[in-house]
C-alpha cells in the first residue's frame, strides 16, 4: 500500500491528508457472505426462471454497490494531524493525540483510528504473522460538518526505550459494514517517522546513596548553622545524629531534625556501579532515585559508562537524566560473560 500525503506543520503534528488515492478499500467478512448469498440467490433465479428471484437479487445488489459507494466517501476528504506522545514511564500509557478535521459539510460516520498490536507490544522478528488488534476506536456518533474533533489512541508502553510510532491507522465500515475503508497513516521505514519515549519503570528498594559534601559547604554549616535555626523536619538517611531533636524524640513525637540556615545538603551522585542486578533492574533503580533526589531537591549527578551529566536539580535536569536511561541500549552496559 502506498503511503497517505504527509507534510510537516509547524505544530509540531504532521499532517496527512486523506485524498482519493489514498483510500483503500475491501469487503469484509460479511461482505463477501453477502456476495455468496446473492451468487446462490442468482443461480436459484435462473435455474427455476423466478422474476422475483431476479427482482430480490438485483436489489440487494444495488444495495450493496451503493454500500460500496457511501463506505469510500465516508473517508475521503479528511484531514489528520497526529502529534508525538508526551514521555512515560514503562507500564504506562501511551496517549497519541489526533486532530481530525472534517471541513466538508456532511457529517463522517464510525471513524476509527486503531494501531496495530505490534506496535504496542513487539514480538520476535520470526513471527511473520501479528495478529492487529483496535486499540481505541472513535465513538460511532460520527463527527459532525465544518467541524475539528479531538481524537486520541491509547496503548500500554511495555519496554523501555525511543519507538517509532508504526502502523497507525483510519478506518471506516458505515453504513452497512459490508465493506472497510481504511488508510495508513503511519509504515515501518518512513524517512521521518513520529517516535515516543519510554522511561526506565522507577522501582527498587534500595536506599539512595549518602550525599557528598564539599569542604565549602561543611565550613559555612560549621560557621553557620547552630546561628540560625529554620525549623524541623523529618529525618532522612544520613542526618548527622547531633541534628536529631532528641527532646521531641523521648516524648514519642517521631524523629524530627533541626534544620539551619545555611546549611549545605551535598550533592548525590547516582553512578552505574552502585546498582545490582541486571541492565533493566539497574536503570529501574536509576530511575527511582531520580525521583526520590527531585521530589526532595537534591542536587544530583548521573553517571553511566560512557555518559554523565553534571549535578543539577529541576525539571529540565530530570528530564535530561531520565532521556539518558532511556536512550540506553539493550545490548550496552550488559555485564560480559
Amino acid at each position: 500500500m502506498a503511503a497517505t500525503s504527509i507534510e510537516v506543520v509547524p505544530s509540531a503534528m504532521r499532517r496527512f491528508s486523506l485524498d482519493r488515492r489514498r483510500v483503500y478499500i475491501l469487503p469484509t467478512r460479511h461482505g463477501i457472505a453477502y456476495g455468496v448469498a446473492l451468487m446462490v440467490m442468482l443461480v436459484g433465479s435462473i435455474n427455476y426462471a423466478n422474476s422475483l428471484g431476479y427482482s430480490l437479487t438485483f436489489l440487494l445488489g444495488a444495495v450493496g454497490l451503493v454500500t460500496l459507494l457511501h463506505t469510500y466517501r465516508n473517508m475521503v476528504g479528511l484531514v489528520l494531524r497526529v502529534g508525538e506522545p508526551t514521555p512515560i514511564f514503562e507500564g504506562d500509557r501511551v496517549v497519541v493525540p489526533i486532530s481530525v478535521d472534517n471541513r466538508t459539510g456532511r457529517e463522517r460516520f464510525g471513524i476509527c483510528l486503531s494501531i496495530p498490536e505490534p506496535a504496542a507490544f513487539p514480538a520476535p522478528p520470526r513471527r511473520r504473522r501479528r495478529k492487529r488488534r483496535e486499540i481505541l476506536g472513535v465513538s460511532t456518533s460520527g463527527i459532525a460538518p465544518r467541524c475539528i474533533a479531538q481524537r486520541s489512541v491509547t496503548f500500554r508502553a511495555t519496554r523501555r526505550g525511543v519507538h517509532e510510532l508504526i502502523g497507525l491507522e483510519v478506518s471506516s465500515r458505515f453504513p452497512l459494514g459490508l465493506f472497510r475503508a481504511w488508510s495508513v497513516l503511519e509504515r515501518r521505514g518512513a524517512s521521518k517517522s513520529l517516535t515516543y519515549l519510554v522511561y526506565p519503570a522507577p522501582i527498587g528498594s534500595a536506599p539512595l546513596p549518602e550525599p557528598i559534601e564539599s569542604t565549602a559547604q561543611r565550613d559555612q554549616r560549621t560557621r553557620k548553622g547552630r546561628e540560625d535555626f529554620a525549623g524541623l523536619r523529618e529525618y532522612q538517611r544520613g542526618d548527622p545524629p547531633r541534628n536529631i531533636h532528641w527532646k521531641a524524640v523521648a516524648r514519642g513525637q517521631g524523629i524530627p531534625v533541626k534544620e539551619f540556615a545555611g546549611e549545605g545538603s551535598g550533592e548525590l551522585e547516582l553512578k552505574f556501579e552502585q546498582t545490582t542486578g541486571g541492565l533493566e533492574t539497574r536503570l529501574s533503580q536509576l530511575s527511582r532515585w531520580l525521583l526520590e533526589a527531585e521530589a526532595n531537591g537534591w542536587s544530583y549527578s548521573l553517571h553511566l559508562p560512557g555518559a554523565s551529566l553534571d549535578g543539577g536539580t529541576g525539571p529540565t535536569h530530570q528530564r535530561q537524566c531520565l532521556e539518558m536511561l532511556a536512550e540506553v541500549p539493550s545490548e550496552e552496559l550488559e555485564p560480559r560473560a
